[in-house]
């Protein structure tokens, strides 16, 4: 892969992270709820999401969705079903002056569950399934990625997508530092649960 096609691709990466979608709104819907450091997993989990894309378009994407159609409907749904299970709940927390310091129990989960999530969500988001198939071959050789070049492709497309979705997370993590009171905080978790719902409800829809 030459300098030239590793930015391009990068650039084209990054934007693909950049654009609003179920993506960017969950991770902006955790941010908000959660904080940076208990998101940071579910965004890694996207970044595996889009590797997995990566890799399935170089070695025959097509041929495999074909065949694992239905799995790949059921991990969308699933995934979808998740986010909007997430963000109800997160609509119903309760919040009082005297536990805005304490961790959100309710919305606690191993650093696993997190992980899964955002990599659920990324397996069932079209948006970068049609990325991979429409925009890499424009790019990269696809030839010459099977043979090889793909493990350096893979680091560049997650430094893309991370570089895109980690600003969005901080600047939600730190508005919701900002929002002590508990009647802010309620309103911002019904913000962060509305969104969620949302974007559940695209990944199941589209």
């Amino acid at each position: 892969m030459t300098l030239h096609a590793a930015f391009a691709f990068f650039i084209a990466v990054y934007l693909l992270g950049l654009t609003p979608g179920p993506g960017v709104f969950a991770v902006i819907a955790r941010g908000l709820g959660q904080g940076f450091w208990r998101t940071l997993p579910f965004i890694v989990g996207i970044l595996f999401g889009n590797i997995t894309w990566l890799t399935l378009t170089v070695f025959g994407l097509a041929a495999i969705a074909t065949v694992l159609g239905p799995l790949f409907l059921g991990v969308k749904i699933a995934g979808g079903l998740y986010l909007a299970w997430m963000g109800l709940k997160m609509w119903r927390k309760r919040v009082t002056d005297s536990d805005i310091d304490a961790a959100d129990e309710g919305l606690e989960q191993s650093l696993f569950r997190r992980w899964l999530s955002g990599y659920a969500l990324t397996l069932g988001n079209p948006k970068p399934i049609l990325f991979y198939l429409s925009v890499l071959p424009n790019l990269l050789s696809l030839d010459a990625l099977a043979h090889g070049a793909v493990l350096a492709a893979a680091p560049i497309a997650a430094a893309g997508i991370a570089c895109a979705l980690i600003p969005y997370c901080l600047m939600a993590s730190r508005l919701r530092a900002v929002l002590r009171s508990a009647r802010a905080r309620r309103r911002l978790n019904r913000t962060a649960g509305a969104m969620l719902m949302g974007a559940g409800a695209a990944v199941v829809a589209t």
